[in-house]
């Protein structure tokens, strides 16, 4: 028995050392502060409100109590120092529960954010009207990963994780931001919604690895400069980039293994789809969802694993499809190889896919005339398939402008077989 009172109390005397060895922490900080190494772990007791300059050293652990969070306000300041070797933690004091955020809010000096590891809070880092640079940094387990709001956010993040959050970065900005945010060199994957979603808000993205997110590798939504998606990879997602109401161009990317490339919502203000590469996804590698009769996509360039036009056709799903849809994708001239040059390929004719006949087919929807019309070469036969794959419709026009009546037939989808010296083409074409 005095043995079992003696280990009691060197166990009560040795929590009791490990609660002195912490450092507690809550209220206003209205003084400049530096948290130390030597001070740590840090255990967040209270919110904190941050108005003067806050510098976390590297090392540093900073445990915080559910709900709680780090706000810093004008006219403080904030920046977090790890390095490659040391890195600045904060996670939840106790383990299941989770704290608040980190709260930029209308910050007028720059926010610099290195080597620093964010998990188990409702929004990591939200960023309101502050210019944030956040380098080398682990944000997991979160709701929001970055959540940014606000219309003068000029903020980087560069050569980060974002992974295993509900949203990993979700951005914000009625009315239309100033700038766009910047996310680049980062990894953002495995997020159970989406690894991106803007709402009426602009970004970069360029070089990131967008990879195994439940819905949406990228949902843009964008109002005023609009949104560019480059040299990145988006894989094993539900959708790889799905954007709408926007700006936006979406330039030498590969998509690879999603269940759809890219989805194209309603009211796309100007988007162009270049020198992407489309391999195994699922699906399709273009979907049109749009509506109001909202015209072509230009998706010209792009290489989608196969030379094989019918393949193409295949997965693309646009008006060609669905009547209903009232747009289209413009792909032609397509990329027959994918040499990772776009620029090159699309001024070497002999890389373009152009082995058809050059020739037009107006107006696209139909409904009493088709005309189809060469660059001089005579039309030899014109075949008209329904979407069953029944023929229709044959004629022997021997001229370069050949008018079809079309009036007779049911509303629906058809394809257009031409042949004429140069080859055959076909093309799909709808009934009104």
């Amino acid at each position: 028995m005095k043995m079992i009172k003696t280990i009691l109390l060197l166990l009560t005397l040795l929590a009791g050392i490990i609660a002195s060895a912490q450092t507690n922490v809550s209220g206003i900080i209205a003084t400049d502060v530096t948290w130390t190494k030597s001070n740590s772990p840090y255990h967040v007791t209270g919110h904190i409100g941050v108005l003067a300059k806050l510098t976390i050293d590297a090392g540093v652990v900073v445990n915080i109590d559910s709900g709680l969070k780090i706000r810093i306000a004008s006219p403080g300041s904030f920046a977090i120092n790890g390095t490659i070797t040391d890195t600045v933690v904060f996670k939840p004091f106790t383990n299941g529960t989770q704290w608040n955020q980190i709260f930029l809010d209308n910050l007028t000096s720059m926010v610099n954010v290195n080597y620093a590891r964010i998990e188990g809070a409702s929004k990591g880092v939200n960023i309101v009207n502050t210019n944030a640079n956040i380098k080398h940094t682990q944000i997991r387990n979160c709701v929001h990963g970055i959540y940014a709001d606000g219309l003068h956010n000029y903020s980087t993040l560069d050569s980060c994780l974002i992974t295993q959050n509900t949203y990993g970065i979700f951005e914000v900005t009625y009315g239309g931001g100033s700038f766009p945010m910047r996310v680049i060199n980062s990894t953002i994957s495995h997020n159970s919604n989406s690894g991106i979603y803007t709402l009426f808000a602009d970004m970069l993205i360029d070089n990131c690895v967008i990879t195994d997110n439940l819905i949406y590798g990228a949902f843009t939504d964008g109002v005023s400069q609009g949104s560019t998606i480059q040299n990145s990879r988006f894989e094993n997602n539900d959708v790889g980039i799905y954007t709408q109401h926007i700006e936006q161009k979406i330039l030498h990317n590969q998509f690879d293994n999603n269940r759809i490339g890219i989805e194209v919502g309603p009211e796309p203000l100007w988007v162009v789809i270049h020198c992407n590469s489309f391999y195994k996804n699922k699906a399709y590698s273009l979907v049109y969802q749009g509506g109001n009769g909202d015209g072509g996509v230009d998706a010209a360039s792009n290489y989608f694993g196969t030379a094989d036009l019918d393949s193409i056709h295949a997965s693309i799903y646009d008006i060609y499809d669905d009547i209903t849809l009232h747009g289209y994708f413009s792909f032609h001239p397509f990329l027959t190889s994918n040499t990772g040059n776009c620029a090159a390929i699309t001024s070497s004719v002999s890389n373009i896919a152009d082995s058809e006949p050059v020739l037009i087919l107006y107006p696209n929807p139909a409904n009493d005339k088709l005309f189809i019309e060469t660059n001089g070469t005579e039309i030899e036969q014109v075949n008209i398939y329904n979407s069953a794959g029944s023929l229709v419709m044959n004629v022997l026009p021997s001229t370069s402008i050949c008018q079809l009546s079309t009036g007779s037939l049911p509303t629906g989808l058809y394809i257009a077989e031409i042949k004429t010296k140069e080859g055959m083409a076909r093309k799909r074409w709808v009934k009104m």
